[in-house]
C-alpha cells in the first residue's frame, strides 16, 4: 500500500534549484526522500521543448496503438446490407476495460454489435493484438454518406514517473504489464478515433418495381401457411407469413389481407424471431362451401442480379362446412 502527498510547485524564475530531502517519521523510525534536482528554463524553451517532447509521445503512440474503420463495399444500394469491421490495433502497452466503440452515423440503420474476436496481427514488421467489432449497415438515403469517425476511450496502464527513470523508458510501452506487478502503475484514459468512410449509395432503380415492393433489398425467401383448411363457418383460420434472408427486416412492410365478403379479417401481428419476420392475421370465414384465401406476392430489390424480384404463394382453398343445427358462432376476440 501507499501514501500520496502532491504539491504543485511554479517557478518564478530561471536556474538550477534544489528540492531538499524531506524526512518521514513511521513508527519511530525515520525515512528521507532523496533530494530533487529541477533546472528551470525561459519560458520559450520550455513551451518548445514541452511541444517537442508531446509530438514525440503522441506519433509513438499512433505506432502503438490505433483503430480503423473498414467496409468491403463502398458502392451499394438505397436499404443494402454493408457489413462493417472495427479493429482497435494493439502493441507493446498494456490497457484493460475495453469498451464496444461508438460509432458515428447519419442515414443508416445499425445491427447490434456482434460478440468481437481476438488475434495477432503483423502490420508494417510490428506484431499487434487486434480486437475487432463488427456489424452491419443499412443506408436509407442515396447520395454520398458519411459513415464514422469510430471513437473508443481507452484506459492505459502505465508506470509513474519515478518508475520510469529507473527503467530509462517512457513507462508507457512495457511489454508484459506483470513483469512489472511489484512496480506502482497508474491509469490514464486516452480517447482515439479512426477515419470516416464515404460511402456512395445509389437510389433502387423506378424500372420495373413491383406494386408489392416495400423496400426489402437483398435476398431473401416468403413463404405463408395457412390453418386449419378444414373448418365450419365462424371458426378462425390462422394466416402466417414468414420472411427471412440477407437484407434488414427493418427497412420493408409486411402486409396482411384487407375486409371482404368471404373474410371476417382481425388486425395483423408482426413480430421478428431469429433473424425472421412473422405476420399473423386470423380471418373468419363468413359462409359456407369452397373459399380462396387470395394470394400473396413479397418483393424485393436482389443487390447481387440487381434487378426486382417476386415470390407468389397461394391462392389457398378453404373448405368451409356449415354450422350444425345447435352451434352458434364463437367470440373468439373483439374487433
Amino acid at each position: 500500500s501507499s501514501y500520496a502527498f502532491i504539491y504543485n510547485l511554479y517557478p518564478t524564475k530561471t536556474g538550477t534549484f534544489v528540492i531538499p530531502s524531506i524526512p518521514v517519521n513511521i513508527n519511530g523510525k525515520e525515512y528521507v526522500t532523496k533530494p530533487v534536482t529541477i533546472t528551470v528554463s525561459a519560458s520559450g524553451s520550455v513551451e518548445k521543448d514541452q511541444k517537442t517532447a508531446q509530438q514525440s509521445l503522441e506519433q509513438a503512440l499512433e505506432e502503438r496503438i490505433f483503430i480503423t474503420l473498414d467496409t468491403p463495399k463502398k458502392e451499394i444500394y438505397v436499404n443494402e446490407k454493408v457489413p462493417i469491421f472495427i479493429r482497435l490495433y494493439i502493441s507493446g502497452i498494456s490497457v484493460r476495460n475495453i469498451e464496444v466503440p461508438q460509432l458515428e452515423y447519419s442515414g443508416f440503420l445499425i445491427d447490434e454489435f456482434n460478440e468481437h474476436r481476438q488475434y495477432e496481427q503483423v502490420v508494417n514488421g510490428m506484431r499487434y493484438t487486434v480486437v475487432e467489432f463488427s456489424t452491419s449497415v443499412y443506408p436509407v438515403r442515396s447520395g454520398q454518406l458519411v459513415l464514422g469517425p469510430v471513437r473508443q476511450k481507452i484506459e492505459m496502464l502505465f508506470r509513474n514517473a519515478e518508475s520510469s527513470r529507473r527503467s530509462g523508458g517512457f513507462g508507457f510501452f512495457d511489454d508484459d504489464f506483470f513483469q512489472g506487478f511489484l512496480n506502482p502503475y497508474t491509469t490514464q484514459v486516452v480517447d482515439i478515433q479512426s477515419k470516416p468512410l464515404v460511402i456512395n449509395v445509389q437510389p433502387l432503380p423506378s424500372e420495373g418495381k413491383p406494386e408489392s415492393f416495400t423496400g426489402a433489398v437483398g435476398k431473401f425467401t416468403f413463404n405463408v401457411s395457412v390453418s386449419p383448411r378444414q373448418v365450419k363457418v365462424g371458426d378462425p383460420v390462422t394466416v402466417r407469413m414468414k420472411v427471412a434472408g440477407t437484407g434488414s427486416l427493418k427497412t420493408f412492410d409486411l402486409k396482411g389481407y384487407g375486409s371482404g365478403s368471404e373474410f371476417r379479417v382481425y388486425d395483423a401481428q408482426i413480430k421478428e424471431e431469429n433473424n425472421v419476420k412473422i405476420l399473423e392475421q386470423v380471418l373468419i370465414p363468413q359462409r359456407k362451401g369452397t373459399i380462396l384465401v387470395p394470394e400473396k406476392e413479397f418483393s424485393f430489390f436482389d443487390t447481387e442480379q440487381k434487378q426486382y424480384r417476386t415470390i407468389s404463394w397461394g391462392p389457398t382453398e378453404l373448405t368451409v362446412d356449415p354450422l350444425g343445427q345447435e352451434e352458434g358462432f364463437r367470440m373468439i376476440g373483439v374487433i
